[in-house]
């Protein structure tokens, strides 16, 4: 049972990029395909007679109690047990990777994965683009032109996917982690970040793309040695490579990328006004936010409660997510559950290679934070995939520090 809850954990994990529904109407339009490889290696996990460590993370069940609480007196109750429903099934993957891969090799071998996850959804999505371009079929259907798909419903999707790819594969890369790879496994990640970084490009995911740059600046400034030096020129001299020539490779995608910054960052400077404008869907979309937690200042709109009634579409930012649809009750919960997430890493020294590792993680996720204020990363794949990632590199910090010490007291014994 166990080996068959890994084999469906892996499959999970490699097309964790599809979120494409499998049907257009009824209870198919809210499965994908990873759904059911996840819902597969949950139920031969809980066949195998192995238990789940809930007790182990409280602050998670607390976070999701909330937003169950919340929707119990939101605006619609059915949408917020749909968002409940999808972060319980998250969390159970969530302990279920956790279980498989919770060793040295296992940890290794995630994350592995997870860089062939990117290389999959990469190489999907720029062959669509391609065979539109050439005429030849799609492996995922197309929305708009100039669109970089892959398995996802939108280009945002897709972007926001790339840069937590990004955000596991460059620190690995540039740790000592590194090193504990072997040569087949060095050549995916190596490839993984060259691809993906390409993807990222295409997808024209503005934010995205500031929460990647600001995520390799602090890269560079932390580290301020060659090698962090190297990555940063390669990765910057990639990005401008591309944008020189896209426009004479693919100019739908060029023209797409184009649009999206003249419409969400150049108009801004030039008429000297933000984004937070209330005459722009952001700033409209987040100050509705703030008038449905004023409306119910304890639990809001209710998880999902918020599209439809207030706007047509969800908040769309983490943080407002979580003002505006949980109320004080969610934004409480959300707190515990972002300080529990940040004690993960343990960053008081670099001697280990997992501990270089989390060290060099560090300012890519400070960027993904920043880039969650405009997108909600709760019920997004990979963010689940990246915390497993990073509670199992905590646990491995800690059994080599007891191990560690353990030696020491052998040792000063034996003399």
């Amino acid at each position: 049972m166990l080996r068959l809850s890994k084999f469906f954990t892996i499959l999970f994990i490699l097309t964790s990029f599809i979120t494409q529904s499998m049907g257009k109407t009824g209870i198919l339009f809210r499965i994908t395909t990873p759904d059911i490889f996840g819902a597969l290696a949950i139920i031969f996990y809980m066949f195998s007679n192995e238990l789940l460590p809930f007790s182990r993370y409280k602050y998670i069940m607390v976070f999701i109690g909330a937003l169950f609480i919340g929707g119990i007196f939101g605006l619609n109750f059915t949408q917020s047990m749909v968002e409940v429903l999808i972060l319980i099934f998250l969390f159970l993957m969530f302990m279920v990777m956790i279980a498989h891969f919770d060793t040295h090799l296992g940890l290794k071998t995630l994350i592995v994965y997870f860089a062939l996850a990117g290389i999959l959804a990469s190489i999907f999505g720029i062959y669509d683009l391609v065979a539109s371009m050439v005429g030849l079929p799609r492996v995922f259907p197309g929305r708009a032109e100039g669109e970089v798909l892959s398995g996802f419903r939108n280009a945002g999707q897709a972007g926001a996917y790339a840069m937590i790819i990004l955000a596991v594969l460059i620190p690995a890369k540039s740790s000592k982690m590194f090193d504990l790879f072997n040569l087949k496994q060095k050549r995916i990640l190596n490839f993984g970040i060259i691809i993906t970084l390409i993807f990222l490009f295409l997808t024209g995911k503005i934010a995205a793309y500031i929460g990647f740059a600001i995520g390799l600046g602090l890269f560079f400034l932390m580290q301020r040695n060659r090698k962090a030096f190297l990555m940063t020129i390669i990765i910057t001299g990639l990005f401008f490579l591309f944008y020189e020539n896209l426009n004479s490779i693919a100019p739908e995608v060029f023209n797409r990328i184009q649009s999206k910054y003249n419409s969400r960052v150049a108009i801004n400077f030039k008429a000297k006004t933000t984004v937070l404008n209330k005459d722009q869907f952001i700033g409209s979309n987040l100050r509705l936010a703030v008038k449905a937690f004023k409306d119910n200042p304890l639990t809001g709109s209710g998880i999902g409660g918020f599209a439809g009634i207030y706007e047509k579409y969800e908040v769309h930012s983490t943080y407002f997510k979580i003002i505006g649809e949980t109320g004080s009750l969610g934004v409480i919960a959300y707190l515990v559950f972002l300080f529990n997430f940040l004690k993960t890493l343990k960053l008081r020294s670099r001697s280990t290679p997992n501990q270089e590792f989390l060290y060099y993680l560090l300012p890519f996720l400070t960027g993904c934070f920043i880039s969650w204020a405009y997108t909600y990363h709760m019920r997004k794949r990979e963010f689940w995939i990246m915390f497993a990632i990073m509670i199992i590199v905590n646990q491995l910090i800690k059994y080599d520090y007891i191990r560690d010490i353990q030696k020491k007291r052998t040792k000063n014994e034996v003399t």
